[in-house]
């Protein structure tokens, strides 16, 4: 990423680069309200809640996870 900037890569300008897209608007919007139906199972966010907590009892850590992370693990 770093050897493209250098080189002038434009962000603004991705079609240049060959990027297309995937999928369509209509299509992506379809996959975003299909995840929003997803549900966690309660083990997964006991696992993300210990990891969450092993963080703030680490030595070798000077600040633990906040609640944010957890929820940034759990992905939304």
């Amino acid at each position: 990423m770093l050897h493209r900037y250098n080189q002038g890569f434009n962000p603004h300008q991705l079609a240049a680069t060959g990027v297309r897209p995937l999928l369509t608007p209509e299509q992506l919007t379809a996959v975003r309200q299909h995840i929003q139906t997803i549900t966690v199972e309660k083990s997964i966010l006991v696992y993300i809640t210990q990891i969450s907590n092993a963080t703030r009892d680490a030595r070798e850590l000077f600040l633990g996870s906040s609640p944010r992370a957890s929820v940034a693990l759990l992905g939304q």
